[in-house]
């Protein structure tokens, strides 16, 4: 579980990202990502205080509500014997009829005294209207081009980061591809990433048809 502290400040230094042009077409279909306009509402899901943009080009909404609720229950409310409230932020990174990126910023405070925030990320893409999550695909080709990354940008002292002790996400935002890379609450790190197809995967949600 990755908890970030409330004074945690995501790291963007060094790396310009000139080169990225939006390696979407390697998603072996047409995604066509764009900025938009996010207004939030607060809303009640099973428990799940949530501030939810209001996406109106995409079709699947309420499916996505859905789904979104459902991982965090699984993920944060292990003990169904105490009560469980979570308040959620939920950024929307990109969307189009086909594609969403989300940061989900949840505060956790029942497992703590302290507040306490997790952060999540979910990509989910629409084929042939069906659902599926887009995952990272952590082969060592992308792990050694991670590293050459990491070797030329200025990171806190004291965060080594060895791959094999680090988790990583995939988020996408205005036309760009980053990877979070989470070592503790001090040490993690958003970092622009050229994506190559090989470094994707999908995974099929049962029983979710966009409808």
């Amino acid at each position: 579980m990755k908890k970030i502290y409330l004074l945690l400040v995501l790291v963007f230094m060094g790396l310009k990202c000139n080169s990225q042009v939006n390696n979407f077409k390697d998603l072996k279909t047409e995604i066509k990502v764009k900025s938009f306009p996010v207004k939030y509402e607060k809303v009640i899901l099973k428990n799940i205080t949530i501030n939810k943009p209001i996406i109106s080009d995409l079709s699947s909404q309420k499916l996505i509500e859905k789904i979104i609720s459902k991982e965090l229950l699984n993920k944060y409310c292990e003990d169904k014997d105490r009560e469980c409230k979570i308040n959620v932020k939920c950024e929307v990174g990109h969307s189009s009829n086909g594609f969403i990126s989300l940061m989900i910023i949840s505060n956790t405070i029942f497992r703590s005294p302290r507040d306490i925030e997790s952060m999540d990320f979910y990509n989910l893409i629409r084929l042939k209207n069906e659902l599926f999550w887009v995952k990272l695909n952590r082969t060592k080709d992308f792990e050694n081009r991670v590293k050459k990354i990491l070797a030329v940008k200025r990171t806190n002292l004291e965060c080594k980061y060895q791959l094999k002790d680090v988790l990583m996400d995939l988020y996408f935002k205005d036309g760009l591809s980053y990877i979070n890379i989470y070592k503790d609450e001090v040490c993690n790190l958003l970092i622009p990433i050229d994506l190559k197809s090989s470094d994707l995967k999908y995974l099929k949600l049962e029983n979710n048809k966009v409808k």
